[in-house]
Order: structure tokens, then C-alpha cells, then sequence
């Protein structure tokens, strides 16, 4: 491969420079040296008055007990979020992916700065920002784990951090360093007390344990919904009874060998530390029906949702050995939640990691 120095006359770059030159862009983007590659893509934006009936009708195929309401939002504050509300140009955002997560070329050194994140979705100070990503070793003292974020940019910071202990357990933390690891979904907005749809179901019927896969799958039966026309949510739910199966990342030294495919950018072997958890947990969510069409890809998380949660005692208290990635209630009769959720107007698409590895890969 041909470049040209700075003296204008061409070099010549072996595999071992044209690693270094990669390594030294990789490094000046985490550093703030360049900036984060940034795409975005606009979501639908209706009143929540019409999209509630498509949510409340997928509900109650699934829960014994349902209410799902247009209301005032109360103060998040007192429900134990940073932020007083989820209103005011609300933005998904997605850090990353899984290459910058699994892949020994990145894993070490790629991490974000969730601040530099939010000032690219147009937040400052006095910004929310909440949802779910990795933890990562720099941030970790060489750990690994689940990220819980959930802090007003310049201000309180109650995000939390899950690891996996030497004996297994699970090890939650407070976390102040503002980094997240390689992969990242962030609800981000004013924090303003706007209109918020209220969620409060209980006694699980239906097979699907998720209860933010249910309200997606609400959204995606509201009519129009496909294409270029999709909806993107943030939201923070309680499980107020019940049980939870939760995972996190345990470090690199236990990781199984050849567990991360990097030619097909996924993962290949079982790895996660599985856990249950009873309630009440405290969970931050993003979600979405689908990319919208239009444009070039975002390579957004594949789930269409991502959920991570802390466990609370004596009120707003958290509890250190509980918390995590959500997957869903193991308890079906005994569950219930109360939760608050509104829509995003865009998507911000920050340093793709499937696009990364596919540049340096040729």
C-alpha cells in the first residue's frame, strides 16, 4: 500500500506499518485527538397516544394485569434515576459493537467517553443520559463487565458497574469514570418533565419473559410501521416482584479460547456468567423497532433492544452483588413492573465497529 509522507514522497507500508497506522488512528479517536465517526438516521415521531393501544393489545396477550397510559411523567428523581424526566430532543445513541467488544485487536484499547457521546447527539451540560453498554478494563482496573448508566452530563452520577468475582459472584460498583467499553445503547435528552407512556403489568401469561421485547413488539404492529418509517424508545422500569436471569461478561483471563469469530464479528462459544436476581431492580432501557432503511447502514445491535439493571435496598440504595444485562423474569406469576417510556426522534450512530474492522480489513 502507497501513502505519502510528509516530505510528499510515497511510501511503501508493510502489514506491520499499516498495523501501526491503525493502531495510531484507534488511539487518537479514544484519546479526543480525532473525532468519533458519527451517522445518524431519523425515527418516526408520533403522539404516545398512538402508539399506546398497540402496546397495551401486545400486553395483554402476554400479562394477567395490564394498564398502559399516556400520563404526566412523575419526577425520575424520586422513582431513583439522575434525571427528573425522559423529555426534550430525546436521541438513541449506539456506541460501537461487537468487534470493538470481542476482538483482540480492539477489545484492550477501544473504549468511549459517554460525555463526548452525548455532545455529539446535540446534549451538553444538564443533559440525561441513561441505558446500557459494557464495562470496560480501562475503566475496570482491567476488569471487564456490564455498564449501567444513568447520570446528567456535568452532574449526578449514579451509573453502576457489574463484574464477575473470582468465586463467580457478582460484584456491582459505583462507577464515576464516565467511560464505557465497546459497546453501548444510550437514551440521551433534555430531562425535562414531559408526556411519558406509563407501563404497570403483572402475573406473566404469555412464553416471552422479556417485557422490553413485548413492547417493542408493540410498536412494531403500530400501522406504517417498516422501511424508513421506525420507532426508537428509551425508558426505566421497575420489577417491583419476582426474579430476574441476568448475565455478565466475566474478564479476559476466563474467557474460552476461540469464543469470538472475527471473521464473522460474533461470538461462537458460550462465555456469559449467567445469574438470577429477585427484585426490585431498578432497569434502564433502549429499544427499536428496526433501522430505518434509508441511507447507508447503521449496523445497530441486532436485539433491537438493550437492558441493564442494578438491584435496590432500603430505598435508593443499591445493592453490591446484583446487576446486570436483563433478559426477562423467570417467575412468571409472581412478576410485576412499573415502568416510564417515551420516543426518540433520531438515532446517532457513533464509531461503528462493523464498519471499523471492515475498513482495516481492507
Amino acid at each position: 500500500m502507497l501513502v505519502v509522507a510528509n516530505d510528499c514522497s510515497p511510501v511503501l507500508l508493510n502489514s506491520e506499518n499499516m498495523t501501526n497506522v491503525a493502531n495510531t488512528r484507534l488511539r487518537d479517536i479514544v484519546e479526543g485527538k480525532q473525532e468519533y465517526p458519527v451517522k445518524t438516521k431519523q425515527f418516526w415521531l408520533p403522539e404516545l397516544d398512538v402508539i399506546a393501544p398497540y402496546v397495551q393489545k401486545e400486553l395483554e396477550q402476554h400479562f394477567k394485569n395490564v394498564l398502559v397510559e399516556v400520563v404526566d411523567s412523575p419526577d425520575l428523581e424520586e422513582f431513583g434515576c439522575a434525571g427528573s424526566g425522559l423529555g426534550g430532543s430525546a436521541k438513541l445513541v449506539e456506541g460501537g459493537g461487537e468487534p470493538f467488544n470481542h476482538d483482540f485487536s480492539y477489545n484492550k484499547e477501544v473504549h468511549f467517553k459517554m460525555e463526548r457521546m452525548a455532545q455529539l447527539a446535540g446534549h451538553g451540560p444538564g443533559s440525561y443520559l441513561q441505558g446500557a453498554g459494557a464495562a470496560c478494563a480501562a475503566q475496570l482496573r482491567g476488569h471487564l463487565g456490564e455498564l449501567v448508566p444513568c447520570l446528567v452530563v456535568g452532574g449526578k452520577n449514579l451509573t453502576k458497574a457489574a463484574r464477575v468475582g473470582v468465586q463467580k459472584e457478582a460484584i456491582i460498583e459505583e462507577d464515576k469514570t464516565l467511560m464505557c467499553g465497546g459497546i453501548s445503547n444510550i437514551y440521551v435528552c433534555k430531562g425535562l418533565k414531559e408526556k411519558v407512556l406509563k407501563v404497570k403489568v403483572s402475573s406473566r401469561t404469555g412464553q416471552q419473559a422479556s417485557l422490553t421485547q413485548l413492547i417493542r413488539a408493540g410498536l412494531k404492529n403500530v400501522p406504517g410501521i417498516g422501511g424508513d418509517k421506525q420507532l426508537g424508545m428509551g425508558g426505566v422500569f421497575r420489577m417491583e416482584s419476582g426474579s430476574v436471569k441476568a448475565h455478565v461478561n466475566p474478564d479476559f483471563e476466563v474467557l474460552p479460547a476461540n469464543y469470538y469469530d472475527r471473521e464473522q464479528m460474533k461470538c461462537v462459544k458460550d462465555f456469559l456468567q449467567f445469574y438470577t436476581f429477585p427484585a426490585p431492580l431498578l432497569c434502564f432501557s433502549c429499544l427499536w423497532t428496526d433501522e430505518p432503511q434509508a441511507g447507508p447502514t447503521l449496523n445497530l445491535r441486532g436485539s433491537g433492544e438493550h437492558t441493564h439493571f442494578w438491584r435496590e435496598k432500603n430505598g435508593l440504595e443499591f445493592d453490591s452483588s446484583a446487576g446486570g444485562h436483563y433478559h426477562g423474569d423467570i417467575t412468571p406469576e409472581e412478576v410485576s413492573y412499573t415502568g416510564y417510556f417515551s420516543l426518540a426522534g433520531e438515532v446517532v450512530r457513533i464509531w461503528d465497529a462493523v464498519e471499523e474492522k471492515m475498513g482495516t480489513a481492507a
